[in-house]
């Protein structure tokens, strides 16, 4: 049973085709856990590169959003994200090491538990606002 949201506002435009959309774009799926929380931040402003659900066998042991921008960008990231019920857990500042090189900084959000942003995910797809 879906819980009940005041964050879902349906006047804004979201809707299926429009999340698929998101997903299309780039020629691979996002893993559907995390796919509304990606659609709001994009919608936020904000530049997300990668983000997996943390799925058992996936990339990363927690749901993840990766994503650019300046000093600023994590807090109004996680300002837009609360604004709309996801259940954000943490914000880092992160380098990777490709081939032996430093790459970066970009900002890593991670949500938990993973149980709330699955109920905000039944939600927004029960909505209609998403796939």
């Amino acid at each position: 049973m879906a819980l009940q949201s005041l964050y879902l506002i349906p006047h804004l435009g979201y809707t299926r085709a429009v999340a698929l959309e998101y997903s299309a774009q780039w020629g691979l799926p996002l893993d559907r856990a995390i796919s509304y929380a990606v659609k709001v931040l994009r919608d936020g402003g904000v530049e997300t590169f990668e983000s997996c659900d943390g799925s058992e066998g996936h990339a990363f042991t927690e749901p993840t959003i990766r994503f650019h921008g300046g000093q600023g960008a994590g807090f109004a990231a996680v300002a837009c994200a609360l604004a709309h019920g996801l259940p954000v857990a943490g914000l880092r500042r992160a380098w990777s090491v490709n081939e032996g090189e430093l790459h970066g900084p970009f900002w890593e959000m991670t949500f938990f538990p993973r149980a709330q942003l699955e109920a905000v995910q039944e939600q927004a797809e029960a909505a209609g606002l998403i796939a």
